[in-house]
């Protein structure tokens, strides 16, 4: 028994058509969707083409399901007709502001932490911001903690370092 039910092409383009669009894209992503169409409309099983395409073989059944409704205009990458993803905390005039504010002492007078940078921008944005963020835009200005390393309280002095020496 089948676990899946049979998928069939619809009939929108002929196996020369699809074997002449995947040759002459020139997007990576495309001409592989292109590619598994045209191996799929020549008889190759799911698994073969998604073992000779790279892709995993729900995403095939996916995308074919997609191509029998939509057409050739499924073929297209779906990220750039929906990029998705979240808005940016910081506007790019927010992001100019920040990087001249951390050029000057923060707030409170000492180093700037994630923690200083999130409430900075928590209270431009009125958004809930984590202190992890912070320190990621930090990094992102090409921010670099400009404090000595800490010594230990036990260190000893330079006469008792030459005391030490053995040559």
């Amino acid at each position: 028994m089948a676990r899946y039910p049979k998928i069939t092409l619809a009939p929108h383009l002929s196996a020369e058509e699809l074997k002449e669009r995947y040759r002459a894209c020139d997007n990576p992503k495309e001409a592989r969707r292109w590619h598994a169409l045209w191996l799929f409309s020549a008889g190759k099983s799911i698994g073969e083409v998604s073992a000779l395409v790279g892709f995993h073989r729900n995403w095939v059944r996916t995308f074919l399901k997609r191509y029998n409704e939509q057409g050739p205009d499924a073929v297209a990458d779906q990220h750039q007709l929906h990029p998705g993803g979240r808005e940016p905390y910081l506007t790019p005039e927010q992001q100019q502001e920040l990087e001249q504010a951390i050029a000057r002492p923060a707030p409170d007078g000492g180093l700037w932490t994630g923690p200083k940078v999130s409430a900075w921008i928590a209270e431009r944005t009125g958004r809930r911001i984590y202190p992890q963020l912070g320190w990621a835009y930090l990094q992102k200005l090409g921010f670099v903690r400009r404090e000595p390393r800490p010594q230990h309280q036990d260190v000893a002095s330079a006469a008792e370092q030459a005391a030490w020496k053995k040559n």
